[in-house]
């Protein structure tokens, strides 16, 4: 049996573990049994009569713990390549429904004086006025936002759903405590265009297609047809940042990525099921499953009842999170990862349209490098509400 035969078998032995116990629990009792028959030994006496075999047989057995639990790749999360290389599109469908709160919300939650970043245009009561009224864009080029009530939900996927990948996902509470506003779709291609164009940005060409660097694809040329109303893709965390900042001075609002916390949250829309319509999905709620064999025209499947578009497929949608696989360090107020997390590494949401049903859940996390990029990924926006 070869090395990579090996390898194989024992990353099998390891996904099915993580679906029971966490990498830290399997390692642990690993451990306690190693403990336990090098006190079996020496009770017995074997100890001294077999040391050279007892001392081997104990550092084989922690070794291949080690190796199980943090050497074999863990492909649950969409790592694109690791390292990170350095650089490497209608009508609109459903019903404009406005704002719909979900979740409890937060006595004293939020609203602050502070001043709206960008161009440093005053934010406050009217602001929020304004954009609670329904679905609201801050300039001739701006996307079309959605206000999100901040509240208390739970985050993540209990234990009998479906697809669940156990080290990623365990259910814990969660607040937002702030409003905040959503983009409505997933950026589409015209609006990065007029970025592009205005800026000069210098998008990197060269992105992953059906899993291989082709040095010729871009966002301009992805792999498959796109019209202007198609979510762009093949665009790195570097570049959606670089949008957002462009957005902040067309405005003079906090333009930004959405966090993990928001956007599950925005996507649930007050379900607790696997997706925002119920415990399945099928064909009509998304793009998913290669299907299409690319992306579909944003707002293509309708709406959750919070009025965003596209929350299950169609794109991985980049997160501001730095990537941390234990669901726990997430802040508890719902704003991004920071330092606790691998910077070198951004959580990713919603699941692409080549990916499996359970891969476009509403708890589904993956990740990939800073500096990937890839013609299954495109982003989201978010903004702050003062």
């Amino acid at each position: 049996m070869d090395v990579m035969r090996v390898g194989r078998v024992l990353a099998s032995i390891r996904g099915g573990l993580r679906h029971v116990l966490s990498e830290y629990d399997i390692l642990f009792w690993l451990l306690i049994a190693v403990l336990a028959v090098l006190a079996y030994a020496v009770e017995s006496g074997i100890a001294s009569q077999n040391r050279h075999l007892v001392f081997t047989t104990m550092l084989s057995v922690t070794v291949s713990a080690v190796y199980i639990m943090f050497l074999v790749e863990d492909k649950s999360s969409l790592e694109f390549e690791r390292p990170a290389p350095p650089n490497q599109t209608e009508g609109e469908g459903g019903a404009e429904l406005g704002v719909m709160p979900f979740g409890e919300k937060q006595k004293g939650g939020g609203a602050s004086g502070s001043a709206a970043g960008g161009g440093g245009q005053p934010a406050g009561p009217a602001d929020k006025a304004k954009t609670s009224q329904g679905p609201f864009t801050d300039c001739d080029v701006c996307p079309s936002m959605i206000f999100v009530e901040g509240g208390r939900f739970s985050m993540g996927s209990p234990l009998t759903e479906r697809g669940r990948t156990a080290a990623h996902e365990e259910r814990r509470a969660m607040t937002i405590a702030k409003d905040y506003a959503i983009g409505r779709f997933e950026i589409m291609r015209d609006e990065f265009a007029a970025f592009v164009t205005e800026t000069r940005h210098p998008a990197a060409r060269g992105c992953l297609v059906d899993g291989k660097r082709a040095s010729s694809a871009s966002w301009l040329n992805p792999g498959f047809e796109q019209g202007g109303r198609h979510p762009v893709v093949c665009v790195s965390h570097g570049d959606a940042k670089a949008y957002v900042a462009w957005l902040g001075k067309k405005s003079g609002k906090k333009y930004r990525l959405p966090s993990e916390a928001e956007w599950e949250y925005a996507a649930r829309a007050g379900s607790a099921d696997a997706y925002y319509m119920g415990p399945n999905i099928g064909a009509s709620h998304g793009n998913f499953g290669r299907v299409r064999e690319g992306t579909t025209p944003v707002g293509y499947f309708g709406s959750n009842l919070s009025g965003v578009f596209d929350v299950h497929g169609n794109v991985w949608e980049i997160m501001d999170d730095c990537w941390n696989a234990d669901l726990s360090f997430l802040p508890q107020d719902g704003r991004a990862l920071g330092l606790l997390g691998n910077c070198e590494y951004r959580a990713l949401r919603g699941g692409g349209w080549d990916s499996p049903a359970t891969d476009v859940r509403s708890a589904m996390r993956a990740s990939a490098g800073s500096a990937a990029i890839s013609n299954t990924v495109g982003f989201r926006v978010a903004r702050s509400i003062d």
